[in-house]
């Protein structure tokens, strides 16, 4: 499979999201925005207000085919290349994609098509430990992982939570958290296929949930990270 390299990323974080970032900080809590391995959580989400525009303008949503993404990887984004360099498998599947993925001319193939998003981390609810930081485990591969307890956690939830690197949040009040631990950063050497579908999906949830209609969208520059 193809990868692109996670310094071309158009929104990386590389440290521990804090509770103070929550829709101060270009970060938006997106429900339901974590998707991975059939499991489903909340999301933490910058926006790619460039990406998200273009979008808008070329009347595309998500694009969440994993064999597009993965040949999309194969291509550097704005750049011509030629048709003939491409394989029949290339060639069938980007004449098949959506409009606003790539751009053809008799000679050559462009892709439009860039990350719309980053999660910065999947948020778990829930009432019972065990149970939440087993669903944490889903997007270990993903993004940072938070769960959000109802009550202040022990010393041993606390610790057993540092040793896999999960964060604990408690909801004080409706959207508003206390932190008891960090997350442990998600820093992957590469962005493939799998986890740009992952931003898909969240993306599919904030233009559901009328983030993107309304604005609400990080632009690369003010992304606050590495």
């Amino acid at each position: 499979m193809n990868g692109l390299p996670i310094a071309d990323h158009p929104i990386r974080w590389c440290h521990p999201v804090r509770p103070t970032q929550v829709d101060l900080d270009g970060l938006y809590l997106v429900t339901g925005g974590a998707l991975a391995a059939g499991r489903r959580a909340d999301a933490l989400v910058a926006l790619d207000t460039h990406e998200a525009a273009r979008r808008a303008g070329a009347s595309l949503g998500s694009v969440t085919s994993l064999a597009l993404l993965d040949a999309l990887l194969g291509l550097p984004l704005g750049c011509p290349i030629s048709v003939e360099d491409l394989t029949e498998h290339e060639d069938r599947i980007f004449h098949a994609a959506p409009h606003g993925c790539v751009e053809f001319t008799d000679t050559s193939v462009t892709r439009r098509l860039q990350v719309p998003a980053t999660v910065v981390a999947a948020v778990i609810r829930g009432t019972r430990w065990r149970a939440s930081l087993r669903r944490a485990a889903a997007f270990s591969a993903f993004t940072q992982r938070i769960v959000v307890l109802q009550s202040p956690p022990s010393v041993a939830t606390i610790l057993e939570a540092q040793l896999v690197g999960v964060g604990i949040w408690v909801e004080i009040a409706s959207g508003n958290f206390e932190e008891y631990l960090a997350p442990e950063t998600f820093v992957p050497m590469y962005f493939k296929a799998a986890g740009w579908r992952f931003a898909e999906n969240a993306y599919e949830s904030a233009v559901e949930g009328g983030m993107v209609a309304h604005g609400v969208t990080l632009s690369r520059a003010s992304a606050g990270c590495c």
